[in-house]
């Protein structure tokens, strides 16, 4: 993993790459929460087929999107964390 590379000991690579995923998480459930709100009220019944589609595409680049950009933030995080020790 890229944050792993930071450090040298077997726990705190672990922990990078724990973080890391954290992240990539954290950025998939924020673009749910942003894009498919609406979509899927009351379960998406009430969401034509081609209104969920495009969600759902809009889901799909927005969650690389973010999930990209937080495992850019928490991994500058633990360089900057590991680099002032």
């Amino acid at each position: 993993m890229l944050a792993a590379s930071f450090y040298a000991d077997n726990r705190s690579a672990w922990l990078a790459a724990a973080c890391v995923l954290l992240a990539a998480g954290f950025g998939w459930r924020l673009s749910f929460s942003i894009v498919m709100w609406d979509a899927m009220e009351y379960g998406g019944a009430y969401t034509p087929p081609e209104q969920m589609a495009s969600a759902r595409r809009r889901h799909a680049t927005a969650a690389s999107v973010l999930a990209l950009c937080s495992v850019a933030a928490i991994t500058g995080v633990l360089g900057w964390i590991h680099q002032s020790s």
